[in-house]
């Protein structure tokens, strides 16, 4: 796999104007430059030919540095930033063309406007809680979980969403194609777009990405992948951030999606499974000074429920058919939570099979009770014997460059709703074909930063 981690070259350069009135970023292929203006904070895209007028000829650019991708344009409470990401590293991932590389943000840079503007005041309070605030940002991009796609790689999106664009004669990597949902930039990068589309507009991910080889022949390989994908919809630190929003988002949603990669002679087969993950879709909290406190309830039944209506509407029209997987304990700390979910889905159920028969299903597995009285993996092999016939019917979904393999598609998803960081997310690759099935850590992966 390490021959895939070819190193990428720098998006471009971002060059400061003599005068310091302006930023201007040069992309690699040069069709276009983009002018951030530093005394009333607008961005412009301009002809290439503006270049050697707004910095000079290329012999006496002195300011300048390298942009692996754009964060976006952030305020603070003394001034307005361009925060760029100037060093990223490569992290091996899989593909349908196989294996390739994504990149890891490893370094972030704050390019300031240092705006005069009268809604900024520049008073010692303002000037700390800003550097404070450019501090924390910086750590948190600079701490391994934000990535962004290289060339011909649309993070954002599964393999199957991709396959799907390109089989429609649409472009994967088109700004305006990518999941939202899993684009923590987009709010930074509103400026930018609204400038034009083109190479500054690099979609910044939250979540995994891991990958390693099983085997290898003389003549071909296996390997297996997961990349994470982490909502920005409700996101929030742990036991901050809980249950569901009146806009039907659930709290730390990650998309898990598990790759299978072979190939043998020129012959490339990858197999794709999606599920997801989130809170428990209610209106609840854990707050005390307890290191794990007990969740409880902040809504009643009734009140919550247009909230996981909408919740399980949304994710219903991206998945398809859902078979809903509840990990919570059924006894213990979370024995409201879990009986309160229960009573709210076997309501949203009835109702649903009047209009979306078969379109969802509930089953509730106490994952730690199990685990006390026999081995983690005899209670993975336990949940996985309920979830058998929902699996096969889901499907998964399969790409291959021979002709004699049919395309398969994903028909459904499993979504697990549990309360890290106690318990783990299923992963499970389905087929009399290739049967693959693990166990994967939340604390790892898909939960790492809730």
């Amino acid at each position: 796999l390490g021959t895939a981690l070819a190193m990428a070259p720098p998006l471009g350069r971002v060059y400061a104007t003599a005068d310091a009135r302006a930023y201007v970023f040069v992309p690699k292929d040069r069709r276009q430059i983009l002018v951030f203006s530093r005394t009333d904070g607008g961005v412009r895209a301009a002809p290439t030919a503006e270049l050697d007028s707004l910095v000079g000829p290329s012999n006496s650019r002195t300011k300048s540095c390298a942009v692996h991708a754009f964060v976006g344009i952030i305020t603070y409470p003394d001034d307005r930033s361009l925060v760029i990401v100037s060093d990223s590293e490569p992290r091996t991932s899989l593909y349908n063309e196989g294996v390739g590389s994504v990149r890891v943000i490893t370094k972030a840079g704050f390019l300031p406007f240092k705006s005069s503007s009268t809604s900024f005041v520049s008073d010692g309070a303002a000037v700390s809680a800003g550097a404070k605030m450019r501090s924390q940002l910086k750590d948190f991009l600079e701490g391994g979980d934000f990535f962004f796609g290289e060339e011909g790689w649309p993070l954002t999106l599964t393999l199957q969403r991709a396959a799907s664009l390109r089989a429609a004669g649409a472009d994967p990597l088109a700004w305006d194609l990518q999941d939202r949902r899993f684009v923590w930039n987009r709010a930074a990068l509103s400026s930018l777009e609204a400038a034009g589309v083109g190479a500054w507009l690099t979609p910044i991910m939250q979540g995994a990405v891991l990958c390693e080889q099983v085997s290898t022949t003389a003549n071909g390989v296996i390997a297996v992948g997961i990349v994470a994908r982490r909502s920005c919809d409700h996101a929030g630190t742990r036991f901050k951030a809980r249950g569901v929003n009146d806009d039907g988002a659930c709290a730390n949603f990650v998309e898990i999606e598990q790759i299978l990669y072979s190939e043998h002679g020129g012959r490339r087969c990858t197999c794709s499974l999606v599920q997801t993950r989130g809170s428990a879709p209610l209106f609840w909290e854990q707050r005390g000074k307890q290191v794990n406190p007990k969740p409880r309830l902040n809504r009643s039944m009734q009140l919550a429920l247009p909230a996981l209506r909408r919740h399980l509407d949304k994710h219903l029209q991206q998945y398809g058919p859902t078979l809903i997987l509840s990990l919570l304990e059924q006894r213990g700390d979370e024995t409201d939570l879990a009986q309160a979910l229960k009573t709210a889905l076997a309501t949203v159920l009835r109702d649903a099979a009047q209009t979306k028969p078969l379109a969802l299903r509930f089953v509730a597995f106490d994952l730690h009770a199990h685990t006390k009285s026999t081995s983690r993996i005899e209670a993975i092999r336990a949940v996985l014997g309920q979830l058998a016939p929902h699996l096969a019917a889901h499907g998964f979904t399969l790409l291959s460059n021979v002709g004699a393999i049919a395309p398969e598609e994903q028909r459904g998803v499993v979504t697990t709703a549990a309360n890290p960081p106690s318990h783990s997310a299923l992963l499970v690759l389905p087929s009399d074909r290739c049967a693959w099935t693990c166990a994967l850590d939340t604390q790892r992966c898909s939960d790492r930063v809730a």
